[in-house]
């Protein structure tokens, strides 16, 4: 049973067609000239499959679908030999399951890695994302194309399901699987394309296809490339691995010699601290002797150069106890987490709605209506022409009227100018509705501070507040204890 239905009124013109093949039938619909979206739905018997078959198609014809003739389809597509070479015997002869089936956690995250970057390249034409923005589309014209494509040294089968149309296209190198390209049916019931690598377990997402218009071109770099690309990185896998297996024993040594160098240190010039310990270093925050008791330095210490390093910890910290005596402007040194896109003024979520508030003291408004419209003219010609062109202003309401211990520090203050800064980093700068006309004239001063402290200091450094959820869950140690 095969059923094509169109419908046309005015500017709308869509199509609605049905297959039966056997327990299943196959629902396509969408804007007539489009290939549209597939649904297909099982059922316990090939009679049962037509039964409901018939009332969907009853169902469209009172609605106002006639049937038609469905449009011919595309011509076949001819076959492409790919511009790339067949791997030498000698690297063919590396794809073997027996050497690189085993996965175990180390090898599972390299192949992810690996992978990650090869589809940055191809698939996804130098985006840092990996996501997909296709439609909910089967891609079974895209199919057919790439399995008429022949790429050398990495022969391919096709399966076909019970419509006929593509399944999978699996690839092989010396007889192994290395590759298959699926269209998966979800839980919905779409049919939607992912990309299999040899590495992934039978339960695991594959990785998804680009942008639909880019299907085609980004299959084709990607297949040209797979082969010579994987070889590649077998002949490195041994040597990475070996490395991280180095890397784990000194992990191991340094774990038991680190909290004792650091309470040493620590207490012996009265310092309370705490250790976050991560897969290659260590996180040492340290409460300063000088600034806000509610702010703490992070310095982040590799596990293979503690011992070393740790000679640096006091430079660095007298350098930021130094510059928290200097600057003008209350500041956090971090990342970009969180900050609004440079150039631009974001109003916090519920801005208006305390703007708005009848419940909310009017000279409170008024203030806040007052201070945000004088910071916004302000900043651009505070800093025009200092050299620090990239910031962005974060403007909030009435958060800084709740302080407690129990809130994030820069929440006490209703301004935030984020300023991008060397290393990767952005300072921070904190100012609140009622005092920040003081600080303006400190503004470009600190910012050159801060520059300046961390290029001179032994260690990189960040400057946070211990108010922050994540850092009151951490272990402090105090003197003396």
């Amino acid at each position: 049973m095969k059923v094509y239905l169109e419908f046309k009124d005015g500017a709308s013109d869509k199509f609605w067609a049905i297959e039966v093949s056997g327990c299943a039938h196959t629902v396509r619909f969408g804007r007539s000239g489009t290939e549209g979206q597939e649904k297909v739905k099982e059922f316990a018997s090939e009679g049962e499959a037509k039964r409901d078959a018939e009332k969907l198609v009853a169902a469209k014809r009172r609605k106002g679908y006639v049937d038609a003739a469905p449009p011919a389809g595309p011509p076949p597509p001819t076959s492409e030999m790919l511009d790339c070479e067949p791997l030498p015997g000698g690297r063919a002869a590396l794809f073997v399951e027996v050497k690189l089936k085993p996965l175990n956690d180390f090898r599972a995250k390299f192949w992810k890695r690996q992978m990650d970057a090869l589809l940055r390249d191809t698939m996804y034409d130098g985006s840092y994302r990996l996501e997909s923005t296709q439609r909910l589309d089967d891609l079974s014209a895209e199919f057919e194309v790439i399995a008429a494509w022949t790429v050398p040294g990495m022969p391919h089968e096709v399966e076909r399901d019970a419509q006929g149309l593509i399944s999978a296209i699996r690839y092989r190198i010396n007889g192994m699987e290395v590759l298959s390209l699926q269209r998966d049916a979800s839980e919905a019931g779409w049919l939607l394309g992912s990309i299999r690598p040899f590495f992934l377990h039978e339960r695991e997402r594959g990785f998804l296809f680009g942008r639909k218009r880019d299907v085609i071109e980004g299959t084709r770099r990607l297949l040209s490339r797979y082969a010579a690309y994987l070889a590649e990185q077998v002949e490195v896998l041994e040597g990475a691995e070996l490395e991280h297996s180095k890397g784990e024993k000194i992990r191991a040594v340094a774990e038991g010699n680190i909290a004792i160098l650091a309470q040493d240190l620590m207490h012996g010039a009265g310092y309370t601290y705490a250790l976050e310990e991560k897969e290659k270093s260590v996180r040492l925050y340290i409460r300063l002797h000088a600034g806000s008791d509610a702010r703490c330095l992070e310095l982040s210490l590799p596990h293979r150069t503690f011992p070393k390093r740790i000679a640096d910890v006091m430079p660095t910290v007298a350098a930021v106890e130094r510059l928290l005596a200097e600057v003008g402007v209350p500041f956090l040194l971090g990342n970009a987490d969180g900050a609004p896109e440079w150039g631009s003024v974001e109003l916090t979520g519920d801005n208006e709605y305390f703007l708005q508030s009848k419940t909310a003291d009017p000279r409170r408004v008024k203030l806040v209506r007052m201070g945000q419209e004088a910071l916004r003219l302000a900043f651009p010609s505070l800093l025009e022409g200092s050299g620090y062109g990239e910031y962005s202003l974060e403007l909030r309401s009435g958060f800084h009227l709740y302080r407690d211990a129990s809130t994030d520090e820069s929440c006490m203050y209703p301004a935030i100018l984020h300023v991008k800064m060397p290393q990767r980093k952005v300072l921070h700068l904190l100012f609140d509705y009622e005092t920040f006309t003081d600080y303006l004239p400190a503004i470009v001063p600190t910012i050159r501070l801060v520059e300046a402290t961390m290029a001179s200091a032994p260690l990189a450094f960040k400057y946070h507040s211990t108010r922050y959820y994540q850092y009151e869950s951490l272990a402090w140690h105090e003197p003396g204890h």
